[in-house]
């Protein structure tokens, strides 16, 4: 039985300027929520749309020549490369020159890695490997956009190659699409919360929503079974009513779908999840419409939408690397440097599809542009290892800078004791590591340091104080990751912080340590003026449930200095505009961490605590100690923002050691 027409296109692969346009609205949520992330916060969702979307006309073209008996896995690849080669090409390529000419060499040494996975359609993987919480944040990531075109790319790898076997038995084809959707959603729903990367990133969990393009296309293609025909016969002779306006309720149902994703959605929802059904429910309803459904026929096939569907794809490539260069270079992306740089991608954007996607799409070497390609991409993508292995081309800074510009590696966050003493986002309190309570006989004080990674990062100066030190003091540490020692904990703590805190005030109350050193990066919990307070009035519960446990002495580490860039870019820039690296720094320095310390000062702690202000210690008119030269080398104090060296932690315990130990 042949299928309702309202199924099926008369010509599957019948340019439709409605799915253009579907592009359109897909890169302009996209790039808006880039530019302005909090004016549109659910405009990632522009993403789901493209996968939808890429399903569906992949699928039309697999399951056409499938079904013609013509299908030939050379001649598809060959597309596939004529299709997303030469942009992204063009933008690899320009990103290598570019972080080699503008940035530092962490920054460049990372954009040769993502060069390098984005050459070989891997950078979803890459992110997902990388993801933690000492990463950089996604505004120093140029080519952090590229994770959907991996997942994209590993989709056409293997999805033809399933196809083509299930086709084999064709009258199980649907099922076999669907149960494999389903398998997919499911892993999705299941893992969105316990492994939020990887379910965010990675193919098996997103695949479900090209699957679901996929499923439309088969419909569109070999039509329904007769089954479901039936039901749907019997259901148009009873809603005459819907048959004749079917097409507008399914698009304008899925105009409301999308935009409730675009207005509920943002960055704190667990995606995909369920959420995602918002955005590819609406997606599949829009495309199912056809170009004759009222919203399709007026706003998606607008020229103007026409348009920035018809260069979707370069302007995705190009747009983000534009808007995250400038901040690299420390400019101040305000409303007017952010329009101007849209302006600019759009420019490139078609630029790139009129000279070098159109002329190489239509194979203008003929056989050989494929294999052409193939070789330039090959050959970026040993740019980027080679920028990766020679550390960012770290060696052509003078030896007295390179400790600066080698500081962001990561060497010391090792002296922090990761995984067994400062538990990362995930780890509970069963993974504190034995050395943690330091038992060592002969030790006639016992000290303990509680918090979160501010915390963690004064454990290398404690411990060198107290092994070095005229007193024997014993160190335990018990730190976690976005874990402030609070008995209330407050929004943005991590998993099992709480179990974590109740397991250290266990200990506490059991060991009875004479002291406790409590830390954390404050602003993290209470970021703006009116959020001090409460944040100081639960530290002070602390204090007092501590006080009350037996322990003599309490000592609140107020905030560590903290910058809005990276440290070591911060001096790498003096250096590079003086020709010198300062001892210390009020450049890029970040208001709310000294807004933070100074309302943990004004708190009265009561008998038997003590606040130590990191900012009086490191801090005066100068600004804030920010560089430590041994043998003429500079040294950073801090690794990033604001989480001490080995040497940084050492220099604060030095300098508040009679308060600490008093």
């Amino acid at each position: 039985m042949n299928p309702p027409s309202a199924l099926r296109s008369t010509t599957a692969l019948d340019h439709r300027s409605d799915i253009e346009g579907l592009r359109g609205l897909a890169i302009l949520a996209v790039t808006a929520v880039h530019a302005w992330p909090d004016l549109l916060r659910g405009g990632f969702v522009g993403v789901d749309i493209f996968f939808v979307v890429s399903g569906y006309l992949i699928s039309l073209l697999i399951f056409r020549d499938l079904g013609a008996g013509q299908f030939s896995f050379r001649d598809f690849y060959a597309r596939r490369v004529r299709r997303l080669f030469p942009a992204l090409c063009i933008v690899l390529a320009t990103c290598l020159v570019a972080s080699v000419l503008l940035t530092f060499p962490i920054e460049s040494r990372e954009i040769g890695k993502h060069v390098l996975a984005g050459s070989l359609f891997a950078s979803n993987i890459a992110l997902w490997m990388e993801a933690g919480y000492f990463d950089a944040t996604s505004e120093s990531k140029p080519l952090l956009h590229l994770w959907s075109l991996g997942i994209e790319e590993q989709f056409y790898i293997l999805w033809p190659l399933a196809a083509a076997m299930m086709f084999r038995w064709r009258r199980y084809l649907f099922a076999c699409i669907v149960a494999l959707l389903v398998l997919s959603f499911l892993l999705n729903v299941f893992w969105v919360v316990e492994k939020a990367k990887g379910t965010f990133f990675l193919l098996p969990t997103r695949a479900w929503e090209l699957l679901i393009g996929a499923a439309l296309a088969y419909t569109v293609t070999f039509g329904v079974s007769a089954q479901l025909h039936e039901r749907l016969c019997s259901l148009a002779a009873r809603t005459p009513w819907l048959v004749r306006h079917w097409r507008d309720v399914a698009s304008w149902s899925g105009v409301i779908l999308i935009a409730a994703a675009l207005a509920l959605l943002d960055k704190g929802k667990h995606f995909p999840g369920w959420w995602a059904l918002l955005p590819t429910t609406g997606t599949v309803l829009l495309l199912t419409a056809g170009p004759r459904a009222a919203f399709n026929r007026h706003v998606l096939s607008h020229r103007v939408m026409v348009f920035y569907g018809s260069i979707s794809y370069p302007l995705y490539l190009w747009h983000w690397p534009l808007l995250v260069f400038p901040m690299l270079m420390g400019f101040e992306m305000d409303n007017a440097m952010r329009v101007l740089v849209l302006t600019a991608s759009v420019g490139l954007a078609a630029l790139t599809m009129e000279f070098v996607e159109r002329p190489l799409r239509s194979g203008v070497w003929g056989s050989r542009t494929a294999p052409a390609l193939c070789t330039v991409m090959i050959l970026i993508g040993l740019g980027g290892w080679a920028l990766k292995a020679s550390d960012g081309l770290v060696a052509k800074y003078p030896p007295s800078v390179q400790a600066l510009a080698r500081a962001e590696f990561g060497n010391d966050f090792v002296q922090y004791r990761p995984s067994r003493c400062f538990l990362n986002l995930e780890q509970g309190p069963e993974h504190f590591a034995p050395e943690c309570h330091d038992r060592r006989q002969g030790r006639t004080h016992h000290a303990l340091l509680w918090g979160d990674s501010h915390a963690a990062s004064l454990f290398p100066g404690l411990q060198q104080w107290t092994d070095g030190g005229p007193r024997s003091t014993a160190l335990s540490q018990f730190t976690k990751a976005r874990c402030p020692p609070l008995a209330t904990l407050p929004s943005g703590s991590s998993r099992r912080c709480q179990e974590a805190n109740e397991f250290v005030m266990q200990t506490i109350r059991q060991e009875k340590p004479a002291t406790v050193v409590l830390a954390g990066y404050w602003s993290l919990y209470g970021a703006s003026a009116a959020g001090n307070r409460p944040l100081a009035d639960e530290l002070l519960t602390t204090v007092q449930a501590l006080r009350a446990a037996g322990v003599a002495h309490v000592v609140v580490m107020g905030h560590l200095p903290t910058w809005t860039r990276p440290l070591p870019r911060v001096l790498l820039a003096a250096w590079r505009d003086s020709g010198e690296v300062p001892e210390r720094t009020r450049t890029a320095m970040d208001p709310r961490a000294l807004a933070m310390d100074r309302a943990l000062g004004a708190m009265l702690w009561g008998p038997g605590a003590t606040f130590i202000s990191p900012y009086e210690e490191l801090c005066d008119v100068k600004g804030c100690l920010a560089s430590l030269s041994k043998g003429g080398i500079a040294h950073p104090m801090v690794l990033d923002e604001s989480h001490l060296t080995g040497d940084g932690s050492l220099a604060l315990i030095e300098r508040s050691h009679a308060l600490l130990f008093n």
